[in-house]
């Protein structure tokens, strides 16, 4: 089993956080600090709670002015690394709306550190046109984790995060960031555009394929990332987005002999076989199966697994 993602936040980890606090502003205290997050109701939060009561811990030890608690902050936020200090940007997202200017210049340093990703939406939602130009000159960073923040931060659809729904309802500002950095030298950057590619796809797939045709071709680096960025596409056997990558119409494909057990308890293995058969060589195929899981409200919800991908031209081939 593995360890809870909330236990990251070790007795070890708040020390060193109330060390770095009183060392940059004497008046905290390390143990009053460590004391106040490993409260009485400390082991009932679970991970994002936890990260909100950290985060509200700072603003009650912290100066009351924003400007000062920030630079505090930043300093800090270098000393430390990992998802789990993404309370660093929280305390902007939280308290520095109002200010723009130096909120923009925290997010920039602590998203090297852990990242800014989260903290960037509540500013676009208020200040859309003035974040997306922010974002436009992150993408041309030297920093690649800057440049990544410029995708992962305005993506439709993040995990965990703030909705975007004026960019579900138009994309069109995220198109010129995503531009910038369809050739980034970072793979670690170029996944995050063919993420946010991805979430666009899912209520604009036609703005994504024509994005994808006019990317392909650049590169082979490009090429997997347009593939990628297909890939929901791709699950929902979109026509469009199956010929871009040179799947044809299975016309002369039959499937026979499918077997499946009746059924299978959580967590064994769901065993099922079948034969596809053609008049001549498979070709190009993608060999998907999907599973349709059943939902609290008892409706179903499909799933979509991919088996095998490539060119079959042998008439007798065991796929395992």
């Amino acid at each position: 089993m593995p360890e809870p993602l909330k236990n990251l936040y070790t007795k070890n980890l708040i020390q060193q956080l109330a060390e770095c606090l009183h060392h940059h502003q004497s008046s905290i205290e390390p143990r009053k600090f460590v004391n106040r997050v490993f409260c009485p109701h400390w082991p009932d939060l679970e991970l994002k709670q936890r990260m909100r009561h950290i985060t509200l811990t700072l603003k009650a030890v912290l100066p009351d002015d924003f400007e000062q608690a920030v630079a505090i902050l930043i300093e800090c936020s270098q000393r430390f690394n990992g998802f789990e200090t993404m309370f660093f940007p929280e305390y902007v997202e939280l308290f520095g709306l109002q200010h723009f200017e130096s909120s923009m210049q925290a997010l920039e340093i602590m998203t090297e550190y852990s990242s800014s990703e989260f903290a960037v939406r509540p500013f676009i939602k208020q200040h859309t046109v003035r974040m997306m130009q922010q974002m436009t000159d992150w993408s041309l960073s030297d920093n690649l984790h800057v440049r990544r923040l410029a995708s992962e931060g305005c993506r439709p659809r993040l995990p965990w995060a703030m909705a975007l729904p004026d960019f579900k309802r138009d994309p069109a500002p995220i198109f010129p960031i995503l531009d910038n950095l369809k050739k980034d030298d970072s793979e670690y950057v170029r996944r995050s555009v063919a993420n946010n590619l991805n979430d666009i796809s899912k209520d604009h797939p036609g703005k994504v394929l024509k994005t994808a045709r006019a990317w392909q071709g650049i590169s082979d680096d490009t090429d997997r990332l347009i593939k990628h960025a297909c890939r929901t596409l791709l699950k929902q056997g979109h026509a469009d987005a199956l010929s871009l990558f040179g799947f044809s119409p299975p016309d002369h494909i039959d499937l026979k002999q499918f077997k499946c057990q009746k059924s299978v308890k959580l967590g064994e293995d769901l065993v099922f076989s079948f034969t596809l058969a053609s008049r001549r060589d498979l070709g190009l195929c993608r060999i998907e199966y999907c599973i349709y899981f059943n939902k609290a409200n008892e409706s179903l919800s499909p799933k979509v697994f991919k088996i095998s991908e490539g060119e079959f031209s042998m008439t007798n081939k065991r796929i395992d």
